[in-house]
């Protein structure tokens, strides 16, 4: 995911969300999903479109159609509501990073394979990438530590990506931390201004992505 807010003090990047305006409140339709999915769906819904301090536990509840007091039958806290919708989204990504990575003994193929995980995962889960990348902040201290962990070393594994290419002579650029947060900051952006009904089919989008990225780098895709 894109390099998210850090506590008071820290130095990094906050990223706008590009909220819109939706109707939040109305009652979920027939999904097929467990309850407990449910709940969780539904929070991701409303702390992407109201922010996680305004979604209050009774209003996912009433989302959800179920009484307040049972809510809790699912998740104890706001927070672990929160902290389960963060660590399957980190979870998720370095997964998706591991796999682009042993997909090819090519630098620069290796490089492509994650910009197109990166951007499909922030296209395809929008919502998700809004929560995470605004909220962490929000976690509980221990929370907070495992979550900022697991994001350095997604992107810490882009930048030695980029270093090898470097040395390799494949990429031509000036700072390589400075050049991961810029390409994960692509992704974020996509989160903000992505819609499956939009003029831009998916696999579109992820093609122009890639093209700029290697661009960014300096390595042509259709070098690779």
């Amino acid at each position: 995911m894109g390099v998210p807010i850090r506590r008071k003090g820290e130095r990094d990047i906050k990223y706008a969300s590009g909220i819109g305006v939706l109707d939040i409140m109305a009652k979920p339709r027939s999904s097929g999903l467990s309850t407990s999915a449910l709940v969780e769906s539904t929070a991701v819904r409303l702390f992407s479109e109201l922010g996680y301090e305004a979604s209050s536990m009774r209003r996912i509840a009433a989302a959800v159609s179920i009484q307040p007091a049972g809510l809790y039958n699912y998740c104890r806290s706001k927070e672990e509501l929160l902290w389960s919708i963060v660590l399957k989204a980190l979870n998720t990504i370095q997964r998706g990073q591991d796999v682009a990575f042993a997909s090819s003994d090519l630098t620069d193929a290796k490089f492509g394979a994650f910009v197109r995980m990166h951007m499909r995962f922030h296209a395809e889960s929008s919502e998700t990438a809004r929560v995470v990348n605004n909220n962490l902040s929000s976690l509980s201290r221990e929370h907070y530590r495992i979550a900022t962990t697991c994001r350095d070393r997604y992107e810490r594994g882009l930048r030695d990506l980029l270093e090898l290419g470097q040395k390799q002579e494949l990429f031509d650029f000036s700072n390589a931390k400075i050049t991961s947060y810029a390409i994960l900051q692509m992704g974020m952006g996509i989160s903000s201004w992505y819609r499956r009904d939009g003029d831009f089919s998916l696999d579109a989008v992820v093609d122009l992505y890639e093209e700029l990225a290697m661009r960014l780098v300096g390595c042509r895709k259709d070098s690779m």
